[in-house]
């Protein structure tokens, strides 16, 4: 067997998907030094085909070096030196998804775009089940938010480096995800955020001096977006991380943002240890809550892979947790805007009917933006008033 293919099947045979498949990799390169820059890529390329693939294959009837070949062949961005590494009958490097499927159906070799997958599982009002698979074979663009008062000039920067781009919107670029801006720009002039992601501000309607907490804050993409578009509200944070809270506020410096106020606190056991908030309340509580992500998966095929439907429950009772432990700090009349990046109605609509029957909330508005067309993620999110 080829030594990069025996590599990408080794790499296949031991990650059993308890961490990131990136951070496999990484390890995995340290390990094996000698590798060389394109053989990394070509063995990340291959593996991440792999799970994007392997599930729509019977693997009763083909053995895994086929299966790992025609995967690659399916979704790797191979060039023609790669010709190798995928089989013969893909001739063309320049042929569709569709077409080669066409091949595959001719080969008489089964490949099932609408991958077995739980049929009890609901997925919410905006997306279907078929597109949201068939999106699996594809990975989404990158995006990123310019920041700062000189766009122009980054655009240029990114012209001068022959970098090809598409504008989404006053703010927004997309990108071919292989690109490395950080040789190209400063850390502040750029913020890398799915477009969904940032569309979820069109649901922040504060008035000037909101009070704000973002309870879930993680990395800090949703904190960071309130403050640019709310440069007067005053923003407290927390998550349950330290290492994780550490990151965002290093992230408001570099983006010259007002740090704000933070607290390390664990949300998701109850009753919550809250008393660091003492007897506050405010105006608006954003809730990013941990889920399945299974609006992110095209972006990270291996969790889609390993994924067990039973863990939604999980999910369910964490959220309902969570919410209904910062509930209680949001004011009369308050408004709490629950967001998840999940497709799923277990972990949407159901936790949303539930929040409203235990607490006396009423919904403004729900919606499941769908990220799809735009080779971006699919995000929840639904804004109720106290």
């Amino acid at each position: 067997m080829n030594p990069i293919l025996q590599h990408s099947h080794h790499i296949i045979d031991n990650y059993q998907g308890q961490e990131p498949l990136a951070n496999f990799l990484k390890a995995f390169f340290k390990l094996h030094s000698k590798l060389g820059s394109r053989d990394r890529k070509i063995i990340s390329d291959i593996v991440y085909s792999y799970y994007r693939c392997a599930k729509s294959f019977d693997a009763s009837a083909i053995v895994k070096e086929e299966i790992i070949r025609i995967s690659y062949g399916l979704c790797g961005k191979y060039q023609a030196w790669a010709q190798k590494f995928i089989p013969h009958y893909f001739e063309k490097d320049g042929s569709s998804f569709e077409e080669k499927l066409q091949v595959l159906r001719d080969k008489k070799i089964d490949f099932n775009t609408n991958i077995p997958f739980d049929a009890d599982l609901t997925f919410s009002k905006g997306i279907t089940k078929e597109v949201w698979l068939f999106s699996m074979f594809t990975q989404p663009l990158v995006f990123v938010r310019l920041m700062g008062n000189n766009k122009p000039q980054i655009l240029n920067k990114l012209k001068a480096k022959g970098i090809d781009y598409t504008v989404v919107n006053n703010n927004c670029i997309s990108l071919a995800p292989s690109t490395k801006l950080g040789e190209i720009l400063w850390e502040s002039e750029y913020n890398i955020q799915d477009i969904s992601s940032q569309n979820t501000s069109e649901y922040f309607h504060f008035s000037p001096n909101s009070t704000v907490w973002d309870c879930c804050a993680g990395a800090g993409g949703k904190s960071l977006l309130i403050k640019e578009l709310n440069p007067k509200i005053k923003l407290t944070v927390s998550d349950k991380r330290a290492s994780v809270l550490e990151n965002l506020l290093e992230r408001f410096q570099v983006y010259q943002f007002e740090r704000p106020q933070y607290f390390e606190l664990s949300l998701d056991k109850f009753p919550a240890d809250t008393s660091e908030l003492e007897n506050r309340t405010f105006d608006v509580i954003v809730c990013d809550a941990p889920c399945s992500g299974s609006g992110t998966w095209a972006r990270t095929p291996e969790n889609f892979f390993f994924f067990e439907p039973e863990k939604l429950t999980t999910f369910y009772n964490s959220q309902l947790i969570i919410a209904s432990s910062a509930l209680p700090f949001l004011k009369k009349g308050g408004t709490f805007i629950y967001i998840t990046c999940s497709v799923f109605e277990n972990e949407n609509e159901l936790v949303v009917k539930q929040l409203m029957e235990q607490h006396k909330l009423s919904l403004k508005h729900q919606v499941l933006i769908n990220g799809i067309e735009n080779r971006a993620d699919s995000l929840f999110v639904a804004v109720l008033e106290k």
